[in-house]
């Protein structure tokens, strides 16, 4: 065999090693992506860390089943006689998570004279389902009201909802049709489900983010059954009015933008309040200035879901 012959075949079998290279790049970069999407829509259940108990609150544990066929885990924590507004506030975790993940906010709203509604969100804590990070979850909080007014007509004559994260975004969409609901707080909601989405992708891949992104959006759109810029709770928060709603946010949140709560806020009718926090990361306002927090957050509610 020739020398030219013997450098020829060197070539052919480094391109034929490349392209297998490439091949194989390509189809890990797809995998990677398809896969990291559809675990996104099966979280690890976080196991209920606390309880009312733990807060020395008296509580009540309640199933009830949504439109869909989700059984729904929930806590109800009575007012105290003593002070009892005959009001409830009910309580939206983000995503991941629980009903005990933000049990710390029940105390002051305990103490104001608020009865609390605690529940797990489908494919959380103990609510069976799958979740949908936002989509589906509607269903999730309207049935919660439906039992709440069903079944503690004396604690509903006011019902408020505080939601973190998807929570706040639920709470917001929910609210917008479901007049039962009289307001509202949001801490870092999205203002439309594509937003944190491609968030994540810019911070995953950069600047390569429209393209190595693809397989993803492409998943994404396929499990959650929409497109997400139709979870869009900004197109919907104007219905809320003549209700309230208060929009919280941390400017250094990188999950989802503190542009995320403006554009809420912009698109809502009065009655409407804004707070945001200098420095303040993802749902850690309460955290960071809890003293304010539950200060702002029970005068709201006060204010607007107390019958005079």
């Amino acid at each position: 065999m020739s020398f030219k012959m013997r450098e020829g075949l060197k070539r052919i079998r480094w391109k034929w090693l490349i392209s297998r290279l490439l091949i194989a790049l390509l189809l890990l970069w797809i995998i990677g992506d398809v896969t990291w999407v559809i675990l996104s829509f099966h979280p690890p259940r976080l196991p209920l860390l606390r309880s009312p108990v733990d807060l020395n609150l008296k509580y009540e544990e309640v199933n009830f089943v949504t439109e869909d066929g989700v059984k729904i885990a929930a806590w109800f924590i009575p007012a105290d006689k003593s002070n009892d507004t005959r009001c409830t506030i009910t309580v939206c975790h983000g995503y991941p998570g629980n009903r005990s993940r933000f049990i710390d906010i029940v105390p002051a709203l305990h103490r104001a004279g608020f009865s609390v509604l605690m529940f797990d969100f489908r494919g959380n804590g103990e609510s069976t389902g799958r979740t949908t990070i936002g989509r589906k979850e509607v269903n999730d909080l309207n049935s919660a009201i439906k039992w709440l007014c069903e079944s503690k007509p004396n604690s509903s004559l006011g019902i408020g909802v505080i939601g973190f994260s998807m929570g706040g975004a639920v709470a917001i969409m929910a609210a917008a049709r479901n007049k039962a609901i009289k307001a509202v707080v949001s801490d870092s909601a999205y203002a439309s489900l594509d937003r944190p989405a491609e968030l994540t992708l810019k911070r995953t891949f950069g600047l390569l983010a429209p393209i190595l992104g693809v397989p993803a959006r492409i998943t994404f759109r396929l499990m959650l059954g929409c497109n997400p810029k139709d979870v869009a709770p900004y197109r919907l928060i104007h219905l809320i009015s003549p209700r309230a709603v208060f929009i919280i946010h941390g400017d250094a949140d990188v999950k989802v933008s503190v542009e995320d709560a403006k554009l809420l806020y912009e698109s809502a009718r009065h009655p409407k309040e804004l707070w945001i926090g200098h420095g303040i990361g993802h749902v850690k306002m309460f955290v960071r200035h809890r003293d304010e927090y539950e200060r702002r957050v029970v005068n709201f509610f006060k204010r607007y879901i107390i019958t005079k």
